[in-house]
């Protein structure tokens, strides 16, 4: 969501919902309308029904706009909920237990949800599933990283829209955090291996994650920024992400090198239009490893910078705006 206004002007996605019991049976609508009009909601609202997805009730705005809501009003996900194509079988509370936001879904659990996705593209071993921090509602991406979608836990449902939450009687967006908490779990898991550490060179006061190529313009200008930022006490921790072409080899050739001094060395070295010239492990890629275990971060363009907690940084890569984004200014 790009602001907070954007979900009461949520698009309407076109797909088909039916009714269950829950919501429209237990909760006033005129607390629902007063409750959303206190939090900012401007536009009316003008049919409130049961949705099939359990646990949520279905809003829709004038205009045609629609939203789902918590049956605890808690949380709001723009637009409606449409059925899995796929056959289900229903899959045990015990295997669906909710988790911490922003981790994983127990093996058990990813198993059986693919087994009621069957008739989705992409989604296989090498697909996702994040406990969203919403009871009864996962976050998941396709094996090829190229769609992101949210899923009801039993996989029976899906939904494409942001997510928000009613806090303090305000809309406060939900998707972000849920974003930092998954990313933070994934570069928390990261091993040494995968990456490229520059260490502080002062007593350390941040860590900078950089999911880095050597071709790319933009990681050129944060890399050659990192001895200054070593002296300043932030750690630099480089992951290896080849997006052009004729980054491939070499960086392959760079993560091949289990040392990470020397790693590192060969990085910058490549940064500089110098790259390695021998192979040093032929018939291994130890990027893909990589590649498999940051999908979940969805990059969409290099370099994509992270703090230790999650947050994404979306700022200046030449000013004093890294430094902001730290907490060191």
């Amino acid at each position: 969501m790009k602001n907070l206004h954007a979900l009461a002007l949520a698009l309407c996605l076109q797909m088909s919902v039916a009714s269950s019991t829950a919501l429209a049976d237990t909760i006033d609508h005129s607390h629902i309308k007063q409750l959303l009009s206190q939090a900012g909601l401007s536009t009316p609202i003008t049919h409130i029904e049961p949705s099939h997805l359990t646990g949520f009730g279905q809003i829709t705005l004038a205009g045609g706009s629609q939203l789902l809501i918590s049956d605890d009003l808690g949380y709001l996900i723009q637009g409606t909920a449409s059925a899995n194509p796929s056959p289900i079988t229903p899959i045990a509370a015990e295997v669906r237990r909710t988790l911490p936001i922003g981790t994983p879904v127990s093996t058990a659990h990813k198993q059986a949800l693919l087994a009621n996705m069957t008739a989705m593209r992409d989604i296989n071993d090498g697909a996702a599933f994040y406990h969203t921090g919403i009871k009864g509602i996962l976050w998941g991406i396709s094996s090829l990283g190229d769609t992101t979608f949210l899923v009801s836990d039993d996989g029976r449902y899906l939904m494409d829209g942001m997510m928000a939450s009613l806090k303090g009687g305000k809309f406060q967006e939900h998707t972000p955090i849920f974003e930092a908490a998954k990313n933070q779990h994934i570069l928390s898991s990261l091993q040494p291996s995968m990456m490229a550490v520059y260490p502080a060179k002062t007593s350390e006061r941040a860590v900078l994650y950089v999911v880095s190529d050597i071709h790319c313009p933009y990681c050129k200008i944060l890399h050659d920024r990192i001895e200054e930022l070593s002296l300043q006490g932030i750690t630099t921790k480089v992951i290896g992400y080849p997006v052009y072409d004729e980054s491939i080899e070499p960086m392959r050739q760079i993560w091949c090198e289990s040392d990470n001094a020397r790693r590192s060395t060969l990085l910058s070295a490549a940064f500089k239009g110098i790259t390695p010239t021998r192979a040093v492990c032929q018939g291994t890629d130890p990027l893909a490893d990589t590649a498999r275990h940051i999908l979940a971060l969805d990059v969409t363009a290099t370099p994509a910078v992270y703090r230790a907690d999650g947050s994404l940084f979306t700022g200046d890569l030449q000013g004093e705006a890294l430094y902001h984004f730290l907490g060191l200014r």
